[in-house]
């Protein structure tokens, strides 16, 4: 479905054929699906070989405009079809929740100083408004992450070849799409000029 409504409003979108996929159970005791293989490898395992970094992250912000084109009447889940389910009451309350929720979980695994910690809370505090300025809910990947962004090395260069793994596709907040997840989060700030031009 994803596939279909991207083609027709872009000639070239490079996401994965599903081969064959089940949700019943019946084969195994887990949903699946078997995608064709995308030419390349993950960001993260080519990172570090990457000359080209400035034009990597400017068609990464490229595919992610495409896919931000696509506007809904609120936040939330979407099913199979594509159709909003489970809306969010308030996008901004359900975001900050998830990040307090993290905050819990990083102070109960003690992963991280409680001076460090302290420091992350306040600039929350202080910062937690700026998650405010989306401008509208739009189809989202949902898993925006470094191992899902598949590279090809043509001659000297590496090029994009695909984005996998939608499963958590939604209608969400482009802003927070492109600048989260904590692995990548780093690289994405040192590029965010290209992914943002």
């Amino acid at each position: 479905k994803l596939r279909k409504l991207l083609g027709k409003k872009f000639k070239k979108i490079s996401i994965a054929k599903i081969i064959k996929s089940d949700y019943s159970k019946k084969e195994f005791d887990f949903p699946y699906l078997i995608t064709e293989k995308i030419k390349g490898t993950s960001l993260k395992d080519s990172y570090n070989d990457i000359s080209n970094k400035e034009e990597i992250f400017e068609s990464m912000g490229e595919f992610y405009g495409k896919l931000h084109s696509f506007s809904f009447p609120t936040y939330g889940e979407l099913d199979s079809n594509l159709e909003l389910f489970n809306p969010y009451s308030n996008w901004f309350e359900r975001k900050c929740e998830k990040i307090e929720e993290t905050f819990s979980k990083i102070e109960k695994n003690h992963l991280l100083t409680k001076e460090n910690l302290k420091l992350n809370k306040r600039f929350y505090e202080k910062n937690k408004i700026i998650l405010k300025k989306e401008n509208k809910p739009c189809l989202c990947h949902g898993d925006f992450s470094n191992t899902n962004i598949i590279v090809d090395k043509i001659k000297d260069k590496f090029v994009v070849n695909g984005i996998i793994d939608f499963e958590f596709v939604r209608s969400g907040g482009a802003v927070e799409e492109l600048f989260n997840g904590f692995e990548f989060s780093l690289q994405k700030l040192d590029f965010k000029e290209s992914l943002i031009k």
